[in-house]
């Protein structure tokens, strides 16, 4: 099974950071730091309702 691979806007970024901190648990910092790395790959594996 392929997974789809989507390329990472600046502005998708920063309005998932934005989310990402209105939320104090682990499970959210823990994707904060999978964001930040991804972000570093210039790729990342989203699904897609979650850029909507």
């Amino acid at each position: 099974m392929k997974e789809d691979v989507i390329l990472m806007t600046e502005r998708d970024y920063l309005r998932i950071k934005h989310i990402l901190s209105f939320q104090n648990s682990t499970e959210f910092e823990n994707l904060e730091i999978e964001l930040d790395r991804a972000r570093l790959l210039k790729n990342v594996k989203f699904l897609q309702d979650w850029l909507r």
